[in-house]
């Protein structure tokens, strides 16, 4: 058996062999609610993506899923969270195989989110952004003793 939105609708389809060989695929209705799709392409970790942590939050919703492959040839499948009514994403972190913590703030909702690994050491500083009325944008790194002032 495997799964995957086979329509794009953001429901979730089964596909299976019946017992004559024959393949069968169980669509999901989908119900009209909201997803939030990735598809993740590691860079210092593996290309596909395997092992990556991702945890989601949008308003009191919080959701982690961890990447892993079922089968002898691992292929990177994409991860999909379910939104329900909720129209929009506050957050995305994402925590790679080689120890890079990622943020990502402007996810979409019923949309495919391609994100590739950053290219930067697990032990590298943090970031900081601030809201500016449209958008996050970047202010500085945390490298030394203070982030902002003297």
């Amino acid at each position: 058996m495997s799964s995957a939105d086979i329509n794009g609708d953001g429901g979730i389809d089964l596909m299976t062999i019946a017992s004559d060989g024959s393949p069968a695929v169980f669509q999901s209705e989908g119900f009209g609610k909201n997803f939030a799709r990735l598809s993740l392409a590691g860079k210092t970790s593996n290309r596909s993506a395997i092992g990556v942590k991702a945890e989601l939050r949008s308003g009191s919703l919080r959701q982690k899923i961890e990447t892993y492959s079922s089968s002898p040839a691992p292929a990177s499948a994409g991860i999909q969270f379910g939104l329900g009514y909720r129209t929009g994403v506050d957050s995305l972190q994402l925590y790679w195989p080689a120890g890079i913590l990622q943020s990502e703030l402007s996810i979409k909702a019923n949309a495919n989110n391609s994100i590739d690994e950053l290219d930067r050491k697990g032990t590298s500083c943090p970031l900081l952004y601030t809201w500016n009325g449209s958008e996050y944008s970047f202010v500085t790194d945390f490298l030394g003793g203070s982030a902002i002032g003297s």
